[in-house]
């Protein structure tokens, strides 16, 4: 689904400041839309899709339910949230005519309680094959990624004055939002050189490489932000800490270190970060304040000095130190032992039953000087299931 002219004349006078773009055309089928959604969340669309169309030959609910246990090559969740999605548009539970008469609510409600689905497929199913013309949800993680890039904070109140706005054409609005998430997104520099330099050197490590594609991995350029977020995140899960990093937004702005110095030590603990992590956010904030975090000096410090510079911070450690060097300054050869989902990947690929710290040295040297690029294959890899993953490496 295009937005509609209509739609987008309407957007224009209505919020003038929204880039009026929107990326590739969504599904109209109901059970390919909800397949190719819970594919793309195995981690490896590129290689599972191909596979799975391998399996079964033309992707149906019928053939699904048909393959049944050898869907567990894509993994055992996968496996189960497709079967899960074949039985819902197949009985009807969740079919075509079903949804059509419910409410978006009641619609979004409905394809939730099948496995593997989320908001943002629910919403990509009322607007791409429901043809749903107002859908704009503030739990849709993609539309207030799009309207940080373009607004700025997203807050609910925020989210809600621009969704009257839209209306009645919200689900034009949240398609141009999806492409300005992605479109702004600032990302890991994978570039051509580093990726035929680690093919060359590496013929697991190539294979690999050769299987996903250029990897897009978000980076956070402003080092205060990285440095607050890097905080956050300490022993909770990612959507934990995105839902922590939005609420702290929203009750203080941008993060910046007048604003975080600023606030009410009570206000960022009731966003969720413990009493010590409210210690440690607000001593950054003034650390850059009083100009004893020198950010010029972080950004030209050598590896091994910035390592030291930034883990002398309380709440900083030499992992965090790492990953700030990674996540925020982009440098290129950042490949941490410290990372559990590093060593994991790693072991995967190359089929180690115990990783050694001298085998995964030997490895660093070979990948140098783009070991940061070889840590983003490394993550992909722990981050599927490992059916997938074992496939992915040649295994």
């Amino acid at each position: 689904m295009s937005p509609t002219e209509d739609a987008l004349e309407h957007l224009r006078r209505r919020v003038p400041e929204l880039p009026l773009e929107s990326g590739a055309e969504l599904e109209t089928d109901l059970f390919l839309a909800l397949a190719k959604g819970i594919v793309e969340r195995s981690g490896a669309f590129v290689f599972a899709w191909p596979l799975l169309e391998s399996l079964l030959g033309e992707v149906t609910p019928e053939g699904v339910l048909e393959a049944g246990p050898s869907l567990e090559a894509l993994g055992k969740r996968t496996a189960a949230s497709l079967l899960g999605a074949a039985k819902g548009v197949r009985s009807g539970r969740v079919g075509v005519e079903r949804l059509s008469g419910l409410s978006d609510d009641e619609a979004v409600a409905a394809l939730r309680r099948l496995r593997g689905v989320d908001v943002p497929l629910a919403v990509r199913v009322l607007i791409g094959v429901l043809r749903r013309p107002d859908i704009l949800r503030f739990d849709d993680g993609a539309a207030r990624e799009g309207f940080a890039k373009v607004y700025g904070v997203c807050s609910p109140e925020r989210f809600a004055a621009f969704r009257e706005r839209c209306a009645p054409h919200g689900s034009a609005a949240t398609l141009c939002l999806w492409f300005c998430a992605e479109r702004f997104r600032t990302v890991f520099p994978c570039e051509e050189k580093a990726l035929a330099f680690l093919k060359r050197k590496d013929k697991r490590l190539g294979a690999l490489i050769e299987r996903l594609g250029p990897i897009r991995h978000e980076v956070e350029p402003d080092l205060f932000t990285a440095l607050i977020d890097s905080i956050i995140a300490q022993q909770i899960s990612g959507h934990a800490a995105r839902a922590v990093s939005e609420r702290l937004r929203a009750a203080v702005g941008a993060f910046t270190p007048e604003a975080i110095a600023a606030a009410d030590p009570s206000v960022i603990q009731q966003c969720g970060l413990s009493g010590r992590k409210v210690g440690y956010v607000r001593g950054i904030a003034q650390a850059a304040l009083s100009g004893t975090l020198d950010w010029e000096s972080l950004r030209r410090a050598p590896d091994d000095e910035l390592i030291r510079m930034l883990s002398s911070l309380d709440g900083i450690g030499v992992w965090t130190a790492e990953m700030l060097m990674f996540f925020s300054l982009c440098r290129p050869d950042v490949l941490s032992w410290g990372d559990l989902g590093i060593r994991r990947g790693m072991a995967l690929l190359y089929g180690d039953r115990e990783l050694t710290r001298e085998r995964f040295e030997r490895r660093r040297k070979r990948y140098a000087p783009y070991g940061s690029v070889a840590s983003l294959y490394f993550w992909a890899l722990a981050g599927m299931e490992e059916p997938l993953a074992r496939k992915l490496a040649g295994r």
